[in-house]
C-alpha cells in the first residue's frame, strides 16, 4: 500500500502560483510513484483550513504534511497542535518548481527518517494506557485489573520495551493515572476511573500532565514515533467521515 503525502496550498489565483506549480510537479514526478501518493487540499479563499477535518484525514492514514504559504495562522497552529507530534509537518514558501520539489522531498525524507521523535518512556506509557483501555481495565471489580506479568505480553505492547515498565508504572502511579491493588502477593493495575476524561485526553494528544511528562522525559533516550503506529490505534479529533465543503482533492497520483 502506498503512503500519502498531505499537501496544502492556496487556491489558484495567478499563473505561477503554488497551485499551478503543483499541477506542473504532478505531471513531472520526481518521487517514487509506486511508494507514494499525494493528497492536495486547497485552502479556503481566506487561506483558512478546517484543522479538525485535515488532521482527521492525516491521523486516519499517517503521512508527512507540507503546508504551502500563505496559510491562515490560526489554521496552521491548530493543525500543528493536532498532528505535529505524530508526523513531520513543514510550512514552506515556494516561488518556483525547484523550491517546491525540494520542500516535498524534505518532507518525504523526514518521514522516512522516522521523524518526529518521542521519549522512550513516554512511548511506553502510551502503549500501556492504550492496552489497559483496550482491555477495559478501569478498576472496579477484579476483572477490571490486569496482572503485572500480563502488562508486557503483547496485545498492543511491544515487549522490547518491557525493561522500562517499572519506571513508567511508578511515574503513572504518582500522577494518579494508574491505580494498583495487591492480590495473593502480586500486583494488579488499572486505569484510574476518577481521571477518565484526563486519560482520554492523553490518548488523544499523546501528552501527559506536566509533572508526569517531565518524569517520563527524564530518560533521554529518543525513538521514532513510528514505533507507536502498530501498537496503538489513532484517536482522531472527530469521525473521519466528516468532511468540510472547501476541501478539494486537486491531485492524487
Amino acid at each position: 500500500m502506498r503512503q500519502t503525502l498531505y499537501l496544502g496550498c492556496p487556491r489558484s489565483s495567478y499563473v505561477g502560483d503554488p497551485a499551478s506549480l503543483i499541477d506542473q510537479w504532478v505531471q513531472q514526478p520526481t518521487w517514487d510513484i509506486t511508494a507514494w501518493q499525494v493528497h492536495v487540499t486547497a485552502y479556503a479563499g481566506d487561506s483558512a483550513v478546517d484543522a479538525e477535518s485535515f488532521a482527521s484525514r492525516v491521523l486516519q492514514r499517517t503521512g508527512p504534511v507540507l503546508l504551502l504559504t500563505p496559510v491562515q495562522r490560526n489554521s496552521r497552529i491548530q493543525i500543528q497542535n493536532r498532528v505535529s507530534g505524530r508526523v513531520p509537518l513543514l510550512v514552506e514558501d515556494v516561488a518556483d518548481l525547484d523550491q517546491l520539489d525540494r520542500a516535498i522531498h524534505r518532507a518525504l525524507r523526514a518521514y522516512g527518517a522516522g521523524e518526529p521523535t518521542i521519549h522512550r518512556d513516554v512511548a511506553v506509557a502510551l502503549m500501556l494506557i492504550h492496552k489497559l483501555d483496550a482491555n477495559h481495565m478501569w478498576a472496579g471489580n477484579a476483572k477490571g485489573y490486569m496482572w503485572a506479568d500480563d502488562l508486557p505480553n503483547g496485545r498492543g505492547f511491544d515487549e522490547v520495551h518491557a525493561c522500562r515498565l517499572g519506571v513508567v508504572i511508578s511515574c503513572l502511579l504518582r500522577g494518579q493515572i494508574l491505580t494498583r491493588k495487591t492480590s495473593t502477593g502480586s500486583n494488579k493495575y488499572a486505569l484510574n476511573p476518577d481521571y477518565r476524561e484526563a486519560i482520554y485526553d492523553i490518548m488523544r494528544t499523546r501528552r501527559f500532565p506536566d509533572g508526569v511528562q517531565t518524569a517520563l522525559s527524564s530518560n533521554r533516550e529518543m525513538l521514532s514515533v513510528r514505533i507507536l503506529d502498530h501498537c496503538i490505534a489513532p484517536v482522531d479529533p472527530r469521525s473521519p467521515s466528516s468532511e468540510c465543503g472547501h476541501f478539494c482533492e486537486c491531485a492524487q497520483v
